[in-house]
C-alpha cells in the first residue's frame, strides 16, 4: 500500500500550520527524490518509465503531503494498462479505465489513495507540460531520481505567488479549467490569479455551459473542500462562472446580490451558527450555488456526479431556505416536526437558511435555540419509531391498507414526532379520536 494517507477532509491538508514559502528548484529536487511514496511506486511499477506530473510537484514545492497522484507513463491508453495492472495488484485494488481517448485515465483508488495514470501518447513530456492548465500544473517529474521538467516556468510563478493558465488555447480546449483556477486560489490562498488569466477566464466564461455536469460537479465538490472555499466562489461569480455552471446553462444575479451569505458560510463575516456550517461539511456551500441555479427538483442536480444523499441534502437546504426562517422561529412542536422533516440535512438547512436571514445582526436566538434543540432532540427524533404498527393502527382505526391508512399513519407519525403523543396508550387513543366508530342507533 502507498504510505500517504487521505484525509477525511482534503482542507486538512493545507491546515495554515504548513508553510507558504516556496522552495526554490534545488530545494524541490531534493524534497522529490527522497520522497518515500514516489520510491514505492517506482518499486511498485517495476521501474518502467513514470513521470509525476501537477498537484503532487506543486504541494511538494508548497512543504504539502498531497492526498492524490498523478502519472504520466508512454504510450497510449492501451499500453498504460499494464503499469496500471501492475501497481493495482501490488496494492490490491482494481484499475479502472475512465473516459476515452485522448482524455482516457486509468484511475486506482482505495480508502486512504488515490492514483490516476495518464498515457502520454504521441507527446514528449515537455510537450505534455505544455498542454497543462496552469504552470504550477505543469512541473513533471522522472521517477525516480529526475529531471524537474519545468516548461512553463510554474515554479517560477509559484514563488511569485502567481496562478497563471499556460495559454488561451489550453482554456479554450478544456472549459472545465476555467472552474480550476479560482478552485487553486481557494487551495493557494496566498497566490494571486494573474492579470492576464483572470481576463481569459472572464471572456471565455460562457463556454463553460458546454461542459460536462459531471466533471463541472466535482470540481465544486473538491472547491467545498479547499482552505478558502469562499474566495474561490467569490472569483467563480466576478468572473462570470458560476450561471454557465447551472443546469439551465443561463446566467443570473442572484449569487452576486446574495455574497455576504456566502460571506457568512466561509467566515468572512459572523453567522449565527457556526457549528452547523462545520458540520454541513461542504453541501451549505452546494447548496447556496444550487439556489442561485434556480433548481426547481432534485432531477435537475442528477447530471453533477454527486452522491444521492449529497444531491438529497443541497436541493432541501437550497429549496427550503424561506421555510427554515419560518419554522427557526416557530413552537418547539414545529421545530421538532421541522428537524424530522429535514433529517441529516438539518445542518446544512440551517447553515444556508441562516446565513441568508440578515433581517437580525447576529447572535440570533431563534437559530442558537434551533441548533440547540437538534443537538439534544436530533437523534432521538430522527430515530424514532412508531408506537404503533400500521397493522395496529389499521384494526383500531377500522380501515383496510390503502391511501387512507396511509394519510392516518402520516399523521401519526406527525402528532408523535411533535410531542403529542408520547405512549402507545396516547397513540391508541389518538387514533380512535380521528376514526371513532359510528354510534348505532
Amino acid at each position: 500500500m502507498p504510505d500517504f494517507q487521505r484525509p477525511a477532509s482534503i482542507s486538512s491538508c493545507y491546515s495554515s500550520t504548513v508553510p507558504v514559502s516556496i522552495c526554490d528548484h534545488q530545494s524541490l529536487v531534493v524534497r522529490l527524490q527522497t520522497d518515500s511514496t514516489l520510491r514505492t511506486v517506482w518499486r511498485a511499477l517495476g521501474e518502467s518509465p513514470t513521470w509525476v506530473a501537477g498537484g503532487w510537484i506543486r504541494d511538494r514545492a508548497l512543504g504539502r503531503r498531497p492526498p492524490d497522484l498523478d502519472l504520466v507513463v508512454p504510450g497510449d491508453a492501451e499500453s498504460a494498462k499494464r503499469p496500471a495492472r501492475r501497481l493495482a495488484a501490488n496494492w490490491g485494488v482494481q484499475a479502472h479505465l475512465l473516459g476515452r481517448p485522448p482524455r482516457a485515465v486509468w484511475r486506482l483508488e482505495g480508502p486512504s489513495f488515490k492514483v490516476e495514470l495518464w498515457p502520454l501518447d504521441r507527446y514528449s513530456p515537455e510537450e505534455d507540460a505544455r498542454r497543462r492548465d496552469f504552470t504550477c500544473n505543469a512541473l513533471l517529474w522522472r521517477l525516480p531520481d529526475g529531471p524537474l521538467i519545468d516548461p512553463t516556468e510554474g515554479l517560477s510563478d509559484m514563488q511569485n505567488h502567481l496562478i497563471r493558465a499556460v495559454s488561451r488555447e489550453n482554456l479554450e480546449n478544456d472549459p472545465l479549467r476555467l472552474l480550476r483556477g479560482p478552485r487553486l486560489a481557494a487551495t493557494m490562498e496566498n497566490h494571486q490569479l494573474e492579470e492576464t488569466t483572470l481576463g481569459w477566464i472572464r471572456r471565455l466564461a460562457p463556454t463553460l455551459s458546454g461542459a460536462p455536469r459531471e466533471r463541472i460537479g466535482t470540481e465544486l465538490r473538491s472547491l467545498t473542500q479547499t482552505p478558502n472555499p469562499t474566495r474561490g466562489l467569490k472569483l467563480m461569480v466576478d468572473l462570470g462562472l458560476l450561471g454557465p455552471a447551472g443546469p439551465r446553462r443561463a446566467m443570473n444575479s442572484w449569487h452576486q446580490q446574495n455574497l455576504d451569505s456566502v460571506l457568512r458560510l466561509g467566515g468572512g463575516l459572523s453567522h449565527p451558527v457556526p457549528h452547523s456550517v462545520l458540520e454541513s461539511k461542504g453541501l451549505a456551500l452546494l447548496a447556496w450555488i444550487t439556489a442561485g441555479w434556480g433548481v426547481t427538483s432534485a432531477r435537475e442536480l442528477a447530471a453533477y456526479s454527486w452522491s444521492r444523499d449529497v444531491v438529497h441534502s443541497v436541493f432541501l437546504a437550497a429549496s427550503a431556505r424561506e421555510r427554515a426562517r419560518h419554522e427557526a422561529r416557530a413552537s418547539a412542536q414545529n421545530r421538532r416536526e421541522a428537524i424530522a422533516r429535514y433529517g441529516d440535512a438539518f445542518a446544512a438547512v440551517v447553515a444556508l437558511a441562516a446565513a441568508l436571514d440578515v433581517e437580525d445582526r447576529p447572535p440570533v436566538e431563534h437559530w442558537r435555540r434551533w441548533w440547540r434543540q437538534w443537538k439534544r432532540s436530533g437523534p432521538e427524533i430522527m430515530k424514532q419509531r412508531l408506537f404503533l404498527s400500521a397493522h395496529e393502527t389499521a384494526q383500531i382505526a377500522g380501515v383496510p391498507p390503502g391511501p387512507k391508512l396511509g394519510k392516518l399513519l402520516r399523521g401519526l407519525r406527525r402528532a408523535q414526532v411533535r410531542g403529542d403523543i408520547r405512549s402507545a396508550s396516547g397513540a391508541r387513543l389518538w387514533v380512535r379520536r380521528q376514526c371513532p366508530t359510528p354510534s348505532s342507533d
